[in-house]
């Protein structure tokens, strides 16, 4: 074999592990990058809320819905809603906040004031969404809230996602 025809051979063996290794990692970025995406938990999360004000008293009705807009089942682990004042409480309460529909849980002994929401619902599919009605009667006189929402999956091969929103809201100034 020649100087020239190795010289060849070699050029063609270069082309075609060039060739190779391009395939593979254009089929490698497709499966992480298009695949990966669609075939990873997505959980999209909103909170709508209605401040209520009655004879001096003050409630909040949250409305919590979570959808799995992803193309994979999504397991749930838990699921809480939190409440925190933006502005200072013109009375020194106790607790912030308490739930006052009867079928919640009791809040958790905590601060700031947590429930678990979605309770009864283990999983979601592709598509499929929840929604849970929650009145809260807000013990003190604050005029501004933040509400926070935590929904966390089941791990899988040890890795847990976690999704959160949050809503601020303003009290509406009494009648008078």
């Amino acid at each position: 074999m020649t100087l020239e025809q190795l010289k060849t051979l070699i050029d063609i063996m270069s082309g075609v592990v060039t060739t190779i290794a391009i395939l593979i990692g254009g089929i490698w970025t497709f499966f992480i990058f298009v695949i990966g995406r669609n075939h990873s938990p997505n959980i999209q999360l909103t909170i709508q809320c209605s401040p209520i004000t009655n004879e001096g008293r003050n409630a909040v009705l949250l409305t919590i819905t979570a959808k799995n807009i992803g193309q994979t089942l999504v397991i749930k682990e838990r699921c809480y809603l939190f409440i925190v004042p933006i502005s200072q409480p013109l009375r020194g309460d106790e607790l912030l906040a308490s739930r006052i529909d009867p079928l919640q849980k009791d809040m958790l002994s905590q601060y700031p004031p947590t429930f678990e929401i979605f309770s009864n619902t283990q999983s979601l599919n592709p598509h499929e969404y929840v929604d849970e009605n929650i009145l809260l009667d807000l013990k003190n006189s604050c005029d501004i809230y933040k509400v926070c929402v935590e929904f966390y999956n089941k791990p899988r091969i040890g890795k847990q996602l976690s999704w959160s929103t949050s809503n601020i809201f303003t009290m509406p100034s009494p009648k008078t």
